[in-house]
C-alpha cells in the first residue's frame, strides 16, 4: 500500500513539474533578450564614442574595430567588452 501511495505522488510531482516548464523556458528566453537589449546599446554606444573619436570622418568597417579600442597615449582606450560582441540569443549552450 505504501508503494502505491510514493507511487502516486511521484506522479502528481512529475505532472506539477511538466505544467510548470514551459514557464521556465520563457522566463530563460525573456532574460536573453533582456542580455540582448543591453548588449546591443553597449555597441551602439561603443560606436558612437568612435565616430565621436573621428569626427565623423571614420567609421568602424567592424566588431573588430570596436574591440581594439581607441588610440589614447601609448595605450588603446577599450571602447567595448568582448562579450558584448556576442549575440546570446544565437550562442549555443555550452558546458564551458
Amino acid at each position: 500500500m505504501t508503494l502505491i501511495a510514493v507511487m502516486a505522488m511521484m506522479a502528481v510531482f512529475a505532472v506539477a513539474l511538466l505544467a510548470v516548464a514551459p514557464d521556465i523556458t520563457q522566463e530563460v528566453q525573456r532574460e536573453k533578450e533582456v542580455e540582448a537589449i543591453a548588449r546591443g546599446e553597449e555597441v551602439a554606444e561603443a560606436i558612437r564614442q568612435y565616430v565621436e573619436y573621428y569626427r565623423g570622418a571614420k567609421l568602424p568597417n567592424s566588431m573588430d574595430d570596436l574591440l581594439k579600442g581607441l588610440p589614447q597615449g601609448t595605450k588603446d582606450r577599450q571602447i567595448l567588452r568582448a562579450s558584448a560582441a556576442i549575440d546570446p540569443l544565437s550562442e549555443e549552450e555550452s558546458g564551458a
